[in-house]
């Protein structure tokens, strides 16, 4: 350790006596480290520190980030908590935010309300769900029974269970919260769009020009909201036998592609910019609460393996052994893209591994404490 140019000695002992001060500094469980100085001196520091000089509001704030989201730096050990999770709640915080600036008369006063709905469906999914399917009524409640959560509806999979044959009589208000979220983004949605639909101008009829709002009917009869991209003039010598006057390159789905369509496919529509995007947001809410759906589910799956181990655990006898198997990382990326730092930042191996758990045999447990396994992680 150098001492900077220009530095007084005895203000850089102050700095490090503060530093080092049980005031600002608490030793927890993560052992120690040696630090070597420039002298030859051997300095041990806890290898953590935990501050306490947190003022009340900058605590809260951490307390209620820590409550609300999953740590991005832990996605790759869950990729559906991450991607089905936080990232759609996330999501939906941003299609709220965006409604209630397009129009603030019908989505202002609903914004708060809907976003504290978004923290208690989130704080609820991730921390109190596992405690609502232990109860001994949780085959009664729709969103609580095991066995409907893991079935298969159509009896495709044999490794699930069969749907179930009794009746669920009650209900569970909390978990019945992520299904009011999605009630409350229909109606946001719905009163924006009412409330811009009712500013529109009366329609204009004319021909059909770049920038023109269209709903295009494909050769299914599919109908799909457009934007015209391009206008595609007619061949030279081409008559109306031939070919039609005109073509044009309309954008077909939420992703922008674009595709040739006949002017006879075409129907003008009243629109405008803000309804534009009103019609993302709908769809890009859409996609996050099917995806929201997914993670409630996998969070009931995840529950349910933990509640399995714990009990396979208990009636583990010493001549067994208890197998885990997993991938010990993904081959594939948990993502369509991934940025490079994302890609080096990961740990592993890729390949598939098991890991063995099994009582302390007799000559081991004085090394092992009363009720602890031995592990042990194999490629």
């Amino acid at each position: 350790m150098h001492k900077p140019a220009g530095t007084q000695s005895a203000a850089m002992k102050e700095a490090i006596a503060f530093i080092y001060s049980p005031d600002n500094m608490q030793q927890v469980a993560f052992g120690s480290t040696d630090i070597k100085l420039s002298t030859g001196e051997i300095l041990t520091v806890p290898g953590s520190f935990r501050y306490s000089g947190l003022g009340r509001s900058k605590f809260l704030e951490a307390a209620e980030l820590a409550a609300k989201g999953d740590l991005k730096q832990l996605g790759a050990l869950d990729v559906v908590s991450e991607v089905c999770g936080r990232m759609q709640f996330d999501q939906l915080r941003v299609i709220v935010r965006d409604l209630a600036q397009l129009c603030p008369e019908a989505c202002g006063g609903m914004l708060d309300a809907v976003l504290q709905h978004v923290d208690a469906v989130e704080i609820h999914i991730k921390r109190d769900l596992k405690e609502h399917l232990n109860h001994a009524d949780a085959s009664a409640c729709v969103w609580h029974c095991r066995n409907h959560a893991h079935a298969d509806p159509e009896s495709c999979d044999c490794s699930r269970p069969a749907v179930c044959e009794h009746e669920h009589t009650i209900g569970c208000a909390e978990c019945a919260l992520l299904s009011a979220l999605q009630h409350d983004m229909r109606i946001m949605l719905h009163a924006a769009e009412l409330q811009l639909r009712r500013a529109l101008p009366p329609q204009q009829t004319g021909e059909l020009v770049v920038g023109s709002y269209v709903t295009f009917t494909d050769e299914a009869g599919v109908a799909h909201v457009s934007t015209i991209r391009e206008v595609i003039a007619a061949a030279a010598g081409a008559t109306a036998d031939t070919a039609p006057a005109a073509s044009f390159m309309v954008d077909v789905g939420f992703e922008g592609a674009l595709r040739l369509a006949p002017a006879a496919a075409l129907t003008p529509r009243p629109s405008e910019p803000r309804l534009e995007k009103i019609t993302q947001l709908r769809e890009l809410a859409r996609r996050s609460c099917e995806k929201l759906d997914t993670y409630y589910s996998h969070m009931v799956r995840a529950a349910h393996e933990a509640a399995t181990m714990s009990r396979l655990l208990d009636e583990l006898d010493d001549d067994e052994a208890l197998v885990v198997a997993d991938w010990k990382m993904k081959f594939l990326m948990s993502c369509f893209r991934e940025a490079m730092s994302d890609f080096f930042g990961k740990r592993g191996m890729p390949w598939h591994g098991c890991m063995l758990i099994r009582k302390p045999l007799r000559f081991e447990r004085a090394k092992y404490g009363e009720g602890e396994f031995v592990s042990t992680s194999t490629p």
